[in-house]
C-alpha cells in the first residue's frame, strides 16, 4: 500500500473517527434533501449500520432495509428495533415514522427478494455491496442493473463505495473487493442509463491492514428514462 496518500497510521480501524461523521453527514444531508422522499427507501449496504436512515425516517413511509445472509437480516432487524409484523412508530412530534422492513435477497435470482416482491423505491441508497459480492467489473455491471430494476425511473440513487481496492479484512478473513475508479463509476452508471448529480471522492485518512482501498466515493445519481434497469 502506497504511503503517500495517507496522513495517519491505525492498523485496526479503516477509518478515522472524523472520516466515519463525516460519511455519515453526507448520507444524512442526502436522504433527508428535498429530492429524496416518497413511499418506499429501499437500503442496500454491506454490514449493518443503518444510524444515517433516521434522517429519512419523516421523508418515506416505509424503509425496506435488504440483506444478503440469514444472520445479517436478523442483526439488522434487532438494530432497527422491529419485529416480523412491523409498524409505524408515534414521534414526540406526532408524526408517524416510517415503517422499517428487513428483506434478504440474492442478486442471482431473477427477482432478487423472491419470495417477496417489492414495491419500486422512489430512492435507494448502496454502500460498498456491489464491489464486495460481484466477482469482476461485468459482474459489478450486471448486479447494479439488477439493483437498479428496484429503483423506479427518475428514482434518486445515493451510493458510497470504495476506490483502487482489492481486498477487506473481517473475523480474521481476507475477501476480494472488484476494483475500479472514478472514471469506471462515471462511465458505469452514465451507461445504464443514469444521470450523475454528484460525486465527491476522498482520500483515505488513515493506513490500515483491514483494506487497501486508497479513496471513497460519494455519489448521487437519478434513474432516467432510457436505464436498462426496468
Amino acid at each position: 500500500m502506497a504511503h503517500g496518500s495517507h496522513s495517519q497510521n491505525s492498523r485496526e480501524m479503516p477509518f478515522t473517527p472524523e472520516e466515519v461523521k463525516n460519511y455519515k453527514e453526507r448520507f444524512s444531508k442526502a436522504i433527508s434533501s428535498g429530492h429524496n422522499k416518497g413511499d418506499v427507501l429501499i437500503n442496500i449496504s454491506s454490514g449493518i449500520n443503518i444510524d444515517y436512515l433516521d434522517s429519512a425516517k419523516k421523508n418515506f413511509k416505509e424503509i425496506i432495509i435488504l440483506q444478503p445472509t440469514d444472520s445479517q437480516t436478523r442483526n439488522s432487524t434487532e438494530l432497527a428495533g422491529k419485529s416480523d409484523q412491523p409498524e409505524g412508530k408515534e414521534t414526540e412530534h406526532g408524526h408517524e415514522e416510517a415503517i422499517i422492513r428487513v428483506v434478504k435477497f440474492d442478486l442471482n435470482k431473477e427477482n432478487p427478494t423472491d419470495p417477496n416482491k417489492l414495491p419500486q423505491a422512489d430512492s435507494m441508497v448502496v454502500g460498498t455491496v456491489l464491489e464486495t459480492m460481484s466477482g469482476d467489473i461485468k459482474e459489478y455491471v450486471r448486479y447494479l442493473r439488477k439493483i437498479a430494476s428496484l429503483l423506479k425511473p427518475k428514482g434518486h440513487l445515493i451510493m458510497f463505495g470504495v476506490l483502487n481496492g482489492t481486498f477487506y479484512k473481517a473475523g480474521g478473513e481476507k475477501f476480494h473487493v472488484v476494483k475500479y475508479n472514478e472514471d469506471d463509476l462515471r462511465n458505469i452508471l452514465t451507461n445504464e442509463g443514469f444521470v450523475i448529480t454528484n460525486i465527491e471522492v476522498s482520500q483515505r485518512k488513515v493506513e490500515s491492514d483491514l483494506m487497501d482501498s486508497d479513496s471513497v466515493v460519494f455519489c448521487t445519481a437519478d434513474k432516467g428514462p432510457k436505464s436498462y434497469a426496468a
